[in-house]
């Protein structure tokens, strides 16, 4: 295997990390999230961005685009008007994550406060984004 194929692949292993969840992936195809990705799930442990299984799994009840976490806050901003973000503070024993989620439509704020990294602050407001979601489809 080439240097450069050998590369490739380590950089495509290292942005994983930047692609959601299966089970995240999975509560955003309930709320209709369908938009192009470049890596989807046919399981739990298959994060992939083969062609041909895009083809032909597309429809399986397993499958599920995977976006990158900063197209999930956009496309919460875009459809839902919910604005999260996340926010630090530097303490005397170190940093300090929050995040905040703004109901544009409302104007109300939800936040939580004091989460010890930025990823668990990320994940956290992914979660109550797709809560709320929830909550505005059956309200």
């Amino acid at each position: 295997m080439s240097q450069k194929n050998i590369t490739t692949k380590l950089m495509a292993k290292t942005m994983d990390k930047e692609f959601v969840t299966y089970e995240v992936a999975l509560a955003l195809k309930e709320l209709g999230f369908d938009e192009e990705c470049f890596k989807w799930y046919h399981n739990p442990d298959l994060l992939t961005d083969d062609e041909v299984f895009l083809i032909y799994n597309n429809d399986n009840e397993l499958f599920a685009f995977a976006p990158l976490k900063q197209q999930v806050f956009r496309w919460f901003r875009e459809k839902y008007d919910l604005l999260g973000y996340i926010d630090s503070d530097t303490m005397e024993y170190g940093i300090e994550y929050s995040y905040h989620i703004n109901i544009l439509k409302r104007g109300d704020t939800w936040f939580n406060l004091y989460i010890d990294t930025y990823e668990e602050a990320e994940e956290r407001c992914i979660d109550k984004l797709i809560k709320i979601a929830k909550q505005q489809d059956n309200g």
